[in-house]
């Protein structure tokens, strides 16, 4: 933090509070420090930053290790996100993101189990689009999913390759297999190996955006102890393709690989549905690809959350009616 940080007085100044303000803020989890060296502390610039343009945030702090964007670029684990898509595979990149072995994560027989009745749900889900399809057997699987113990980076790599595999399945409509994710899309879409590291870029590039809605979600069911594809389907559920406005050299880096170039969009999901078009994939295609992608991070923050010191908690100020008012909300509003 040292390059990006500030002495307590320095920090004090830069908000235009005392001492005493600065280490409650500290203490409340406003502001990131660390110790510089004896009893002296260093304090974070972004968070000073942050609540110097918009005030005090509503919502937790989230202490991350996985996902850094700084002048444009953005770094999963301290390495560039686009040389990641550029030299490695899909389970690499995840078993980086997961901090675990990917020979270990995706062995051949770590296979998910398919959803009771898979065959009729994929007949009745059959002309719904693949993000819908994939979402829907996902919310099936998770209904009994039993509450594991571990905490371990291997127990989640584990669990997030299973993860992958059934999604890329529930798109696919087949039965889960070890081949690469981006092969099952690219068989299911009648895509031939050209298309596959295209796939696959969008996937690794896709992984994460930091503490968004639905890092939040997926870490506050995680605080909550809900298990972990649980908690990953609880962040898929808020993912919003259209709206994200996430903004970074991801989304030059794809459409760099695309065949026929265009202008650069602005967003990360810009190009990732200017990549479904070049390839024509179905309708919902290029959002399902980017689901399946932050899946990848998803389980990534699941996993750090459950092994972090300070769980990711809102706590609600009643703002209402006193009950000793004696009026009663009907009347209160004429």
């Amino acid at each position: 933090m040292n390059s990006d940080s500030l002495t307590a007085i320095e920090a004090a100044r830069a908000l235009g509070v005392t001492p005493a303000t600065l280490y409650a803020y500290v203490s409340r989890g406003l502001i990131r420090s660390e110790r510089a060296g004896g009893r002296a502390r260093r304090y974070a610039a972004a968070d000073i930053a942050a609540l110097k343009r918009g005030g005090l945030p509503s919502g937790p702090l989230i202490e991350t290790a996985i996902t850094l964007t700084r002048g444009g670029e953005v770094f999963f684990r301290g390495r560039d996100a686009v040389e990641l898509a550029r030299n490695l595979s899909v389970r690499e990149a995840a078993a980086l993101i997961w901090d675990c072995d990917p020979a270990a994560s995706f062995a051949a027989d770590n296979l998910p189990e398919p959803p009771p009745g898979g065959e009729t749900l994929r007949g009745a889900l059959a002309t719904v689009s693949p993000l819908a399809r994939m979402l829907a057997l996902l919310q099936i699987a998770t209904a009994d999913e039993p509450h594991w113990p571990q905490v371990t980076a291997e127990f989640f790599g584990y669990a997030g390759a299973r993860l992958l595999r059934f999604l890329a399945a529930a798109v696919a409509g087949g039965a889960p297999s070890a081949r690469p994710i981006e092969a099952v899309l690219a068989e299911a879409w009648g895509l031939d190996r050209a298309a596959r590291p295209l796939l696959r870029a969008g996937l690794i590039l896709s992984a994460d955006n930091g503490v968004d809605a639905a890092v939040l979600a997926a870490r506050a069911a995680a605080a909550a102890g809900v298990p972990p594809w649980r908690s990953v389907a609880a962040g898929l559920a808020v993912l919003d393709f259209v709206g994200d406005a996430t903004a970074d050299a991801r989304a030059g880096a794809l459409i760099a690989l695309l065949p026929h170039r265009s202008p650069a969009p602005r967003t990360l999901c810009e190009a990732i549905a200017k990549l479904g078009t070049a390839l024509a994939l179905p309708a919902g295609g290029a959002a399902t690809l980017y689901a399946i992608g932050r899946a990848i991070g998803l389980m990534a923050h699941v996993a750090e959350e459950r092994n972090t010191t300070r769980a990711c908690q809102a706590r609600g100020v009643y703002t209402g009616l006193s009950p000793e008012s004696g009026i009663s909300p009907q009347s209160s509003r004429g």
